[in-house]
């Protein structure tokens, strides 16, 4: 509804240092922490509830990288802004809970629930449910951070930027040149005759 705020947000997406972040879960935290107050409330509000999911930001990510997830895989747990998973309450009854529509549905040996590394002590499931694990029949896996998580949903490794960059083949470099390509896109509507500087797409 303000055009003007609106221009204003994509120059931000479009500043070197904010594209070159660590890693698109970053970029996204900084852009967030960018938008001006009032204009872009019930959209921060929206986009940060998101990014603390445990279940929604790899939906994004796979959005972004177009990679898709495995759908026979629940996620629990939240993200803080350094990628690692926090605990959560009640894992005993969610993963128990997964495990029966699995098991209704039938067992593939492929279906499972991610869970915050964090929670595995708090962990007593039924009897049944720790047998088909020890079957291979279904899955637990236990993670520290979202990167973790992703190369389990995907099978595709989430990326490693210890060098300044990620694998072009890797979620977050497929994610992060979707990022860039959207930012430069939506520059051209500054009406600057639809021209950005390499600085601004770097």
């Amino acid at each position: 509804r303000n055009p003007a705020a609106f221009v204003w947000f994509v120059e931000q997406a479009a500043e070197e240092a904010e594209l070159r972040a660590r890693n698109p879960l970053r970029l996204l935290q900084q852009l967030l922490a960018s938008l001006r107050d009032g204009a872009f409330t019930p959209f921060r509000s929206r986009l940060a509830a998101m990014i603390e999911s445990g279940g929604t930001l790899p939906r994004l990510l796979s959005a972004l990288s177009e990679v898709p997830l495995k759908q026979g895989i629940a996620v629990t747990g939240s993200v803080d802004q350094f990628g690692n998973i926090q605990p959560i309450g009640g894992v005993n009854e969610k993963v128990e809970g997964f495990f029966d529509i699995c098991r209704a549905r039938g067992l593939t040996g492929t279906q499972g629930v991610i869970i915050p590394a964090t929670n595995v002590i708090n962990l007593m499931l039924r009897e049944d449910v720790v047998e088909a694990v020890s079957q291979g029949q279904f899955n637990l896996w236990a993670i520290d951070s979202i990167d973790e998580g992703i190369q389990i949903l995907t099978g595709v490794p989430a990326g490693n930027d210890s060098d300044g960059s990620y694998p072009p083949d890797s979620v977050h470099g497929l994610a992060k040149a979707r990022l860039r390509q959207l930012a430069t896109g939506l520059i051209a509507l500054r009406g600057e005759g639809g021209r950005t500087t390499q600085a601004e797409t770097e």
